[in-house]
Order: structure tokens, then C-alpha cells, then sequence
């Protein structure tokens, strides 16, 4: 059996997790969540024999998440920190165009 085990203490997180988890629809698959003091302990289980297939479902739930819940984040940090030396406007300039190529890649990812 494999177990892997995702702490967080996000509401939306834990939410979008337990869903997608639900919506893997993998035979042998479970999950548990356990409430602590300041996190939720989210514990995927796999049973299964097809270990390869369930960490590759496992690790595009992830990816997808990070990219679509957290990527907008991490490049306004990315600018900020990074290209401090242009004012306020011209780094919002520039991470604006960020999301427009942004939004236009995911129009054309999903065609």
C-alpha cells in the first residue's frame, strides 16, 4: 500500500482536494482527513498494483493545482521581488500582460 499524506490548512485547499480526490475515481483508492490543532491532514491510500499509474494521477491533481491556485501568486512575487527597480505602475504594466498571456495559452491549451 502507498500512502501520502497532504497538510494544509487552507479551507478552499482542503476543499478542492477532497473533490478531485473523489473525482480520480481509482479502484483501491481512499482517503482520510484529520483535523489538528492548526491543519487538516489530508492521507491519500492506494491499495492497488499499479503504483505508477496512481502517483501519475496523483501528481497531475497536484500539478494542476498548483498551477491554477497558486500560479498567479507566484509571479506577482516573481515581479515584485525581481524587477524591483521599475515603479509600482510598470511592474502592475507588466504583470497584467502576464495574465493576458496567460488567459490566451490556457484558450488555446483547451481547444
Amino acid at each position: 500500500m502507498k500512502s501520502i499524506a497532504l497538510k494544509t490548512n487552507n479551507p478552499q485547499t482542503i476543499e478542492y482536494l477532497t473533490n478531485e480526490i473523489e473525482n480520480l475515481k481509482l479502484d483501491d483508492c481512499f482517503y482520510s482527513c484529520k483535523d489538528f490543532k492548526h491543519y487538516t491532514n489530508i492521507i491519500i491510500h492506494y491499495k492497488g498494483n499499479d503504483e505508477k499509474f496512481f502517483i501519475n494521477k496523483l501528481s497531475d491533481l497536484l500539478s494542476f493545482f498548483v498551477i491554477y491556485e497558486h500560479e498567479e501568486d507566484f509571479l506577482r512575487e516573481l515581479i515584485f521581488k525581481n524587477y524591483f527597480y521599475f515603479n509600482k505602475s510598470e511592474q502592475q504594466v507588466i504583470l497584467n500582460t502576464c495574465f493576458d498571456i496567460m488567459v490566451e495559452s490556457r484558450l488555446l491549451f483547451k481547444k
